[in-house]
Order: C-alpha cells, then sequence, then structure tokens
C-alpha cells in the first residue's frame, strides 16, 4: 500500500492474476472497502470528486453574503430561497398551473378541447424560447461547421422524459413503462385534486406515453446532417419552419429572416416527424408537452411532485434515497451561476501554479502525440504533415477561460437578472436567460472559446468544431491530479484522459475536421483504406454487439494510456521523484490508471448504455493491449504477439 496523500492511497492490489483481469486485481479491495451511498445508482471516484465540488462550493454559498460582490450575492439569494422552497410550495403548485394556462391549458383536463388554431411547431419553440429545455425538437445555436468563427442555427431531434431505450422495447420494460405511467397520472391528481372525476385519465395517460414512443422510434432512425436556407427547408418539408424562428426572436433585438442558413441534424428524423404529427391531433400534442412541462418543474415546486420525479429513478436504478435539498440546491446554483461562483472558488480552493502545471503535463502528452505521428509509416507524407499540425494546434483550456474571472464581464452578465425569494421564479427566469444567451449567438462572430460543459464538471472533453481540449476545474483534483504527490499519479489518470481525448482528434470522426475545426475532406481515400484496416484488430477484439462508437472509445482508451505512460517516462527527474516516495516499479503507473476506474454500480444500470464500454472492460483492453504493460507484469507471449497497434 502506498500512501500518496491523507485523502488518497494506492490500495494492494487483490492476489488474482493481473495478466487475467487487471480491473478485478486492481479494484477488488477498493470495493470491498468501499460503501455505495444510498443517494447513486453507481459510485466510482469521478462521483466522488463531484461530490467533494460540491461541499466546496456549497462553503461559498452558505459564507455570509456579500453585498460587494453582485454576482456571488444573487447565486447565494438563489441557492438559500431554494433551500427554503418548502414553504412556498402552494405558491408554486399554482404558479406551474399559472405557467401551464399560459401554454394554452391542458387538454387532458377538458372534454372537446379546441385545437383548430394549435401550431405545435410554435408550441415547441415557444418552449425553447421561454422555458429553456427542448422537447420533440432542439433549437440550439453552435458553432459552424463550415465556418468555425461563426454560429449558425440547428434543429436536431428534443429530449425525451422517459429513457429511449425503455419506450422502445415495452415487453422487456413493462414495470418501468408501468411507473412511468403512474407518475403521469399521480403528477396530474396532485396538480388537479379534481381531476379524478376526468372520464378515461387513464386511457389519455396511455396516448401521452405511446406518444412518446413514437417520437422514440423516429428518434432511433439516425441520418446525416442537411444544411439549406430557412425557407428552402419550408417548401421541402411543407413545415413553415420560419414561424417557429420567428416565435424563438420574439422581444429580441436579434432576428432571422428566411434567407438564413439552417443546419438540420438528423435530417430523417425532422422529415418524418412532420409527416407523423400531420396525422396527430393538437390535444395529443398538447397533452405530451405540457407533460413536459410538469416534469420540467416537478423538482422545483413542491416536495410530493419532487417524491413522485424521484420514484421513476427508485423503480428504475433501484436507488433507495433521494438526494438532500441542500445538494439539489448546490447542484441548481453550480448550473445557472458557475462563472459567478468561479473567482471565489479560485481564490479559496486552487493554487496559483495548478493551470501551469497541469498545462506541463498536457504539453508532454501532446508532445508523446506528435512524436508518434512522425514515426508514422503509413500514412500518406501530405496527410501525416497535416495531422501533425492539427494535433500541434490543439490548444487546452485549463479550468476555465480568462473572461470568467473577470469582474466587469461577471456584472454584464448578471447585471438584468433580479433573484428574489420566489424559488420557482428564479428557475423560470434562469431558463429563459439561458435560452437567451444561446440563441443571441446566432450570426456573430465566435470570440472566446464555447465550452462544452460546466467549468466543474469532473471530465475532460474534445471538441472537434474548436480543435480544443477543455479540462475543468473538477478534474483538477485527487486522485486525477495531485498538487502535492508524485507526477507518476497525475499522468496515469489525468494524463490518460487528456491522451483519450487527444486521440478523438484524430480518430474516424475527428479526422473529418481540419486543424481549424471546419469539416472537410483532407484525408485521401488510401488513408482512409489504411487507417479501417488497421481499425479491424481493435474491431475484432471487441464484442459483437459493440457500436463503431464503443469500439472508437476503446481504441482512445488504448492511445490515451500508450502516450500518458511514453509522457511520464521522458518527463524530467522521475528517478529522484521514485527515490523520495520510495517506489520504483511502473506497476505503480498502471495500478493508479485502473483504480481511477474503480466502480460500484447497480445491475439496473445496464439499462442505459453509453458510448463508453463499462470500465472492466475498458481497464482490461487498454492494458492488456499495452506492450509496456505487458512486459511490466510478464504476461504471456501470445499476448504480447495479437497487440492492437494504430499509430
Amino acid at each position: 500500500m502506498l500512501i500518496v496523500s491523507e485523502n488518497f492511497t494506492v490500495i494492494n492490489p487483490s492476489p488474482l492474476l493481473p495478466c487475467a483481469n487487471f480491473y478485478e486485481y486492481s479494484c477488488a479491495s477498493w470495493r470491498a472497502q468501499t460503501v455505495k451511498p444510498d443517494l447513486e445508482a453507481t459510485w466510482n471516484h469521478f462521483t466522488a470528486a463531484s461530490y467533494e465540488i460540491k461541499k466546496k462550493i456549497q462553503r461559498i454559498l452558505e459564507a455570509p453574503i456579500e453585498d460587494d460582490n453582485l454576482s456571488l450575492h444573487k447565486s447565494q439569494v438563489f441557492y438559500h430561497a431554494c433551500l427554503h422552497s418548502k414553504k412556498q410550495e402552494g405558491q408554486h403548485l399554482e404558479e406551474l398551473r399559472l405557467l401551464i394556462q399560459h401554454f394554452r391549458g391542458w387538454p387532458i383536463l377538458e372534454n372537446g378541447y379546441n385545437s383548430s388554431s394549435y401550431s405545435w411547431l410554435e408550441e415547441v419553440a415557444s418552449i425553447n424560447r421561454k422555458l429553456g429545455f427542448s422537447p420533440i425538437i432542439k433549437f440550439n445555436i453552435g458553432i459552424d461547421y463550415k465556418d468555425t468563427n461563426k454560429y449558425v442555427l440547428y434543429m436536431e431531434p428534443g429530449n425525451l422524459v422517459f429513457p429511449s431505450n425503455l419506450l422502445l422495447d415495452p415487453l422487456e420494460s413493462s414495470k418501468e413503462l408501468i411507473a412511468y405511467k403512474k407518475w403521469i397520472f399521480e403528477s396530474i391528481k396532485l396538480l388537479y385534486p379534481a381531476s379524478w372525476i376526468i372520464q378515461n385519465l387513464d386511457d389519455k395517460v396511455r396516448k401521452i406515453v405511446d406518444f412518446e414512443r413514437r417520437l422514440a422510434k423516429l428518434m432511433s432512425v439516425k441520418s446525416g446532417m442537411q444544411r439549406n436556407t430557412l425557407d428552402r427547408f419550408t417548401k421541402k418539408l411543407k413545415c413553415d419552419f420560419s414561424k417557429a424562428v420567428e416565435v424563438l426572436y420574439r422581444g429580441m433585438d436579434r432576428k432571422i429572416g428566411k434567407p438564413a442558413t439552417v443546419v438540420i441534424k438528423n435530417f430523417k428524423y425532422i422529415k418524418n416527424l412532420v409527416l407523423f404529427m400531420n396525422r396527430v391531433s393538437g390535444g395529443n400534442i398538447a397533452n405530451y408537452l405540457i407533460w413536459t412541462i410538469v416534469k420540467e418543474f416537478s423538482r422545483d415546486t413542491s416536495v410530493h411532485l419532487r417524491a413522485l420525479n424521484f420514484s421513476i429513478d427508485k423503480a428504475i436504478l433501484g436507488i433507495p434515497s433521494d438526494l438532500p435539498q441542500e445538494i439539489e440546491c448546490t447542484n441548481k446554483a453550480m448550473e445557472y451561476f458557475s462563472f459567478a461562483i468561479l473567482p471565489k472558488y479560485l481564490d479559496w480552493y486552487i493554487k496559483n501554479d495548478t493551470v501551469r502545471s497541469v498545462k506541463m503535463v498536457a504539453e508532454a502528452v501532446k508532445s508523446e502525440y506528435v512524436s508518434l505521428l512522425k514515426a508514422n509509416t503509413w500514412l500518406s507524407e501530405k496527410t501525416r504533415e497535416l495531422a501533425i499540425d492539427k494535433i500541434q494546434s490543439i490548444q487546452t483550456v485549463i479550468g476555465y477561460s480568462e473572461w470568467m474571472n473577470n469582474g466587469t464581464e461577471l456584472q454584464k452578465l448578471y447585471n438584468k437578472l433580479t433573484i428574489t425569494g420566489n424559488h420557482f421564479k428564479n428557475i423560470l427566469k434562469l431558463k429563459q436567460l439561458s435560452a437567451e444567451r444561446n440563441l443571441l449567438l446566432v450570426e456573430t462572430s465566435k470570440i472566446v472559446p464555447l465550452w462544452p460543459s460546466n467549468i466543474f464538471d469532473v471530465n475532460a472533453y474534445y471538441s472537434i468544431l474548436q480543435n480544443l481540449i477543455f479540462i475543468p476545474l473538477g478534474i483538477l483534483q485527487e486522485p486525477f491530479y495531485f498538487e502535492n504527490g508524485p507526477r507518476i499519479f497525475s499522468y496515469a489518470a489525468l494524463g490518460s484522459l487528456i491522451g483519450h481525448e487527444l486521440a478523438h482528434s484524430l480518430d474516424s470522426t475527428g479526422r473529418q475536421a481540419d486543424s481549424n475545426g471546419v469539416i472537410r475532406m483532407w484525408w485521401p481515400n488510401e488513408d482512409i483504406i489504411e487507417y479501417q484496416s488497421k481499425s479491424k484488430c481493435f474491431e475484432s477484439n471487441a464484442n459483437q454487439t459493440e457500436s463503431i462508437l464503443l469500439i472508437g472509445e476503446t481504441m482512445a482508451d488504448n492511445i490515451g494510456l500508450d502516450l500518458s505512460y511514453q509522457a511520464y517516462k521522458t518527463s524530467s527527474n522521475i528517478g529522484l521523484e521514485e527515490i523520495l516516495w520510495n517506489f520504483k516499479s511502473d506497476k505503480i503507473f498502471f495500478l493508479s490508471y485502473a483504480q481511477m476506474w474503480c466502480q460500484i454500480s447497480e445491475n439496473n444500470l445496464e439499462l442505459f448504455p453509453d458510448e463508453h464500454p463499462s470500465v472492466e472492460r475498458r481497464v482490461n483492453r487498454a492494458v492488456l493491449n499495452n506492450r509496456h504493460f505487458v512486459h511490466i507484469f510478464k504476461c504471456s507471449e501470445n499476448l504480447e504477439r495479437t497487440l492492437c497497434k494504430l499509430w
């Protein structure tokens, strides 16, 4: 056992053979010693680190209110209003009813609902604009893939309330769907106590779920992007999208005309959606849209609506306990006031040389990738030069962007925002403000990096269209980054994550963009064919059910681990470091890498696969395909002969 700091220890591995299952070898002892909190379906170092971040931010929010720091002051007022929202839940329930009425009411409560003038597209746009979430269609301003110095309007599939994989498999998910219908039914009864007299309420609830199942089916058909003017899309799809865009920008000093360029992601979905909606009554569409509003505000309205919301997590994931109010309120403050909290967080928790130290790790890992590409023999010379240029062009944004720590900029950001003791109205205003900030970007020039996540996230990201790596503040803590411990642990954990993101810049998706993030063909066909040939080795080691995305993540894990190990070995003074800390074996590097991924999770979590393999698979595939690991742990020579190598 190696004690690295007061917060982190490299736990002794299990007696299992490392080459048989290195994840189990590294994590068995940790899992035996760790108790998963009842609040979470999954517990790992990433989740634990996010709770550490929340504790720190909670201290800031609960500190004496600073009247001279208006931005932070507003976040603290918001937090306290959230904490005490229970005292106003009767008022909040009425405010939710008024909000429903503002969106033409809930047809489920009425007989003979008149939907003759109902425009589903305008209602969806209005929800995007006024409530800041996106049912059915998401309208979003993003970086233009044709000119990455500008922004353009994107339309894409919206968000579902219920997980799509459960909606698409009603036989296997019958228990979960019953719980979902009960959630809707009980929410209606709570909001409208007289609703028990409504005729066929069960049938109307079933139709809401059936409608969402049809949406999930439409979304399951994937297709590429299409780019055109708003006017041409309107004619092509026989649906007036200009009216929806007019709703988006109503009351704002920015407009989008019919000649404006629009990009539709998953064009087949939008095309089939228009045809589907033409066959559905306005009342059925409105019933679903109002339900999405109730769900969106359910955790901000009353204790009972919040409990109904949590009942789904309990039914599907088996989570015994809901989040305490103080954690919930901290989460919301982080979501809406991350920039306001940032200066105080930096002052209290981040050392002056942290960014410089992390940048050294990032640059060392990037340098190894450049060296790897320079030695490459299968890329054509021109493509290799362009690939090297792309990697060298990648900048790493660490922790935050400079403007976020500028008092003048923060004042501009929060100046018009009024926060009161009414939590429901605060949430409504913040959602509207967030949507407005995004919409105002349209057809403007991109001046600063556009963050793909919250600055307090515990993760790392690569942005294809910006050719940037983002390392949020949340990941700058143990066991990912060690301020005072030996660098081997920072390279093994944070270094491998940075390497993973770097690898995405030249994977099957990343290589579609050049060094400026512009989507264009810069690889000749013969290089693409060679890349695909090299990738087949990784595909042959994957399960038959694994998607191309999963295989791409496995390749990024392999490359990231190799780059970070090489970067550590070529960094200065590692011999002195090993003497000071009394360890000599590179086994520590791979143990630290694997233990970063140790996890306890509920079996039900398998219902929600993402683009990454399971932690056990990703650790084992990365290390057992690493020549240094195979040599250090004296694995089988047969294993060494079957290693996959892309670069």
